[in-house]
């Protein structure tokens, strides 16, 4: 019986292990908890993310940088990007188009959108159409995903 439990046990921690090395995660950060650093030495402070152990970064604000600047940063500090907080109203009308670009750039496919204005998230249906996307622009959106994270006490 013993031995059956303990080979039951070894298999299962070697799926878990498995799993694990199929589906890990990078360590990463969110830049508005270091927002200052940012603000002082964006590249300074990839760098010392990067000699942490951090190996994504989440954007909350690109510091004046482009795309290209932003991504040539991160290469050089070997970092990925894993997401990006962004304005809703860059994902609408015409602004859509150059936030997938943006996003494209940098290597970013999640969009988080911290913030919904109080008059387009007073009931449910305002939350539905908040998210969806706008009309014939489906095949654009589907090159990213767009998370809506407000904070809280931000809902209805």
């Amino acid at each position: 019986m013993r031995l059956a439990a303990a080979g039951a046990a070894a298999a299962w921690g070697a799926s878990r292990r498995s799993l694990h090395a199929a589906v890990r995660v990078p360590i990463g950060v969110q830049f508005y908890s270091v927002r200052h650093d940012c603000a002082r030495d964006l590249p300074g402070t990839l760098g010392a993310l990067a000699k942490m152990g951090y190996e994504a970064v989440e954007f909350a604000g690109y510091h004046g940088r482009t795309a290209a600047e932003l991504r040539a940063m991160l290469d050089a500090n070997g970092l990925r990007c894993c997401g990006t907080h962004t304005g809703l109203d860059t994902l609408e009308g015409e602004a859509l188009a150059k936030t997938i670009e943006f996003n494209a750039t940098i290597g970013n496919r999640l969009l988080i959108v911290p913030w919904i204005p109080e008059e387009r998230r007073r009931t449910t249906g305002d939350w539905t159409t908040s998210r969806e996307a706008p009309p014939g622009r489906g095949d654009e959106v589907s090159r990213v995903a767009v998370a809506s994270t407000p904070r809280p006490g931000s809902g209805p």
